[in-house]
């Protein structure tokens, strides 16, 4: 498990782990043996955005949050200046 943070609003969390046992995603802390649904909810506009696949890379219509990574990875980006917890809601399911 690789994992990214970096303090202009992305998250980039790679490839689970594979020997994995216990996992919690929220806060930037991760290690899933398998990603079912990779989606967030926007605080701002209400939309629900999903990746489905490799680099399917989706905003919401205002604009302020992004998911990608589709089953293989975790990417989150969102405004510098508001912190993840004010910027969305996770709704990703995983193993």
């Amino acid at each position: 498990m690789i994992l990214i943070k970096v303090n202009v609003g992305i998250i980039v969390i790679t490839s689970p782990s594979p020997d994995a046992k216990d996992c919690s995603y929220k806060g930037g802390e991760c290690c899933v043996n398998k990603i079912l649904r990779n989606m967030i909810r926007c605080l701002s506009c209400g939309d629900i955005i999903e990746s489905t696949y490799v680099h399917d890379y989706k905003v919401c219509r205002c604009g302020n949050v992004s998911v990608d990574g589709g089953k293989d990875y975790f990417k989150r980006s969102y405004p510098a200046d508001r912190s993840q917890v004010d910027s969305y809601e996770e709704l990703s399911q995983w193993e």
